[in-house]
């Protein structure tokens, strides 16, 4: 999940939600940059933003188990927040047995106390600028992008590059082959010190492994690093895997922003059928969100206004199943060709599946 301050990326966090233990648990925080006593005011937004998110799933606690950079974690393990309109102390502490730099951090909540705003540093304290209260009417946080499948890259771009890294739902992704052909989706940075594995920075793929190239670090297909060029490798350096599927051509990864398992599937791969022609790839760049687009499968109005199609109607009642959309319609188009006009009618089926895939079945019965 990103993390925004103002409208900056400053880095980002992964996480799941523990719902026994009413906690959220993040295995992962991690900045552009170091974050410092004199940083109190970001501090302070990301751990008000963890809490309130933890809230929102229903939780009262939220446990930090790793950071990058490591020294993120003292300021947090200090971090004192208090909310005088909602009487709410947030207090991000370390067990008492436990010293800063060590897991897990743990995020609590506390009815009823007041003091100061302020990030505990030291034997100081250092107030935090721009301090607001809550309002009733806050909006809490929520991922811009649904769980789901998103696209992430051809697999003929992966025959031919080995490795590609690129943005992805906020976060750098990087993805590859291995020898026996599996697609494989994992963060681009590497856990042992945080260096990017993408090939602009010099990761490569070797002998289907990923190869860090900070120290040289391999990683296997499920994320496991298995080899270092000087030491054992060590069984805790394991790079967070995306569930990846492929289909006609494409590979798709499935993200969720609380770190929850895929529950639907996309359909199965059709370019085998009896009939259909190899897959063509057209990419085009929109300043839109994907479900704006998925919306206009429903949106009969606009094919006349927009696409200049008459006659426009339901063929079938429009079905939800889950994430899966299902809308029937047909419609009629003229068009000039080599100087005649001809009346197209045509037949339209479109899926869609969450807001990373949707697949338009076209029927054209006015030629033969």
């Amino acid at each position: 999940m990103p993390i925004l301050h103002g409208d900056r990326l400053v880095g980002r966090a992964d996480l799941r939600i523990d719902r026994a233990a009413r906690t959220l648990v993040v295995p992962h925080l991690w900045l552009e940059r170091a974050a410092t006593a004199r940083d109190a005011d970001l501090v302070r937004a990301i751990g008000l933003g963890l809490w309130r998110l933890a809230a929102w799933a229903g939780g009262d606690c939220v446990r930090i188990e790793a950071t990058s950079p490591a020294r993120l974690r003292a300021p947090l393990a200090r971090l004192v927040i208090d909310q005088p309109r909602a009487k709410i102390v947030l207090k991000l502490e370390l067990p008492a047995a436990v010293t800063p730099g060590s897991r897990p951090c743990r995020l609590v909540r506390s009815q009823g106390l007041s003091g100061t705003v302020g990030a505990a540093w030291g034997c100081g304290i250092l107030p935090l600028a721009g301090a607001e209260s809550p309002t009733p009417n806050d909006r809490l946080p929520t991922s811009p992008f649904p769980d789901g499948w998103y696209f992430v890259a051809s697999t003929d771009s992966l025959r031919k590059q080995t490795l590609i890294g690129r943005a992805w739902l906020g976060p750098e992704i990087v993805a590859w082959c291995d020898d026996e052909g599996s697609v494989c989706g994992a963060d681009a940075y590497c856990p042992h010190l945080g260096s990017h594995l993408g090939p602009e920075t010099g990761g490569k793929v070797r002998n289907g492994r990923l190869v860090c190239p900070f120290h040289g670090f391999e990683y296997d297909a499920t994320g496991q690093c298995v080899a270092t060029p000087r030491a054992p490798a060590p069984k805790n350096a394991r790079l967070k895997l995306f569930e990846t599927q492929v289909i006609n051509g494409l590979v798709f990864a499935w993200w969720s922003s609380v770190g929850q398992p895929p529950f639907f599937r996309l359909p199965l791969d059709r370019r085998d059928e009896e009939g259909w022609t190899a897959v063509g790839l057209r990419t085009f760049r929109l300043t839109s969100h994907p479900e704006h687009t998925a919306e206009n499968s429903v949106d009969l109005a606009h094919f006349s206004h927009i696409h200049g199609y008459f006659d426009v109607h339901q063929q079938d009642p429009v079905t939800v199943d889950g994430a899966h959309l299902r809308s029937a319609f047909d419609f009629k188009r003229e068009r000039s060709v080599l100087g005649s006009r001809l009346r197209f009618e045509v037949s339209v089926v479109t899926n869609v599946h969450g807001l990373g895939y949707s697949a338009v079945d076209i029927t054209e019965h006015t030629l033969p």
